[in-house]
């Protein structure tokens, strides 16, 4: 029973661990304005990986952004994080790293996210996984049976301390 708690505690510290890891990445920047957003695909290669995390400073004002920035910027409903390459007062131009050439449209200033300050190459893997609607519900579920294992243990050896102190008088 003694090594079936110890692995219950054991997988009880992994999965707040899991769980701690993925409100640090995701809550813990945004109280500095700072927004992680995922590296869906190789187009600012070898700069960003693919499936790297991107953090973006969210309090850069769309003027103070500059050819040779990186931005993350709306576009429709997606995000798209490129480099600057060109700019007028009203609008940025953007390019992949690993593109040709320069996007089509013209970035207009208030579509701008932020800038981004820096990046966890492959965290985004480990973001997707751990953030998926079903690993949430299966970790929740093995945290509940754990906690209900540990207090199942804990009242047994109350309860047999309660015995022993009884056989004792």
């Amino acid at each position: 029973m003694k090594k079936f708690y110890k692995i219950t505690q054991i997988s009880l510290h992994l999965m707040a661990g899991a769980l701690f890891l993925l409100a640090l990445i995701h809550l813990a920047p945004q109280v500095f304005g700072i927004r992680p957003f995922i590296v869906l695909s190789g187009s600012m290669e070898p700069e960003l990986l693919t499936g790297s995390v991107v953090f973006i400073d969210t309090r850069a004002a769309p003027e103070q952004i500059h050819v040779g920035d990186i931005i993350t910027y709306r576009i429709e409903d997606s995000t798209v994080t490129h480099r600057v390459v060109a700019e007028t007062p009203a609008t940025v131009t953007t390019k992949g790293d690993a593109n040709q050439q320069a996007d089509f449209s013209p970035v207009p200033r208030e579509n701008i996210l932020g800038r981004a300050v820096f990046d966890i190459p492959y965290l985004g893997y480990v973001y997707t996984k751990l953030s998926h609607p079903i690993f949430l519900a299966v970790l929740g579920s093995l945290l509940a049976e754990n906690l209900i294992i540990e207090a199942i243990c804990n009242l047994k050896t109350t309860i047999q301390q309660k015995k022993k102190k009884e056989k004792q008088l």
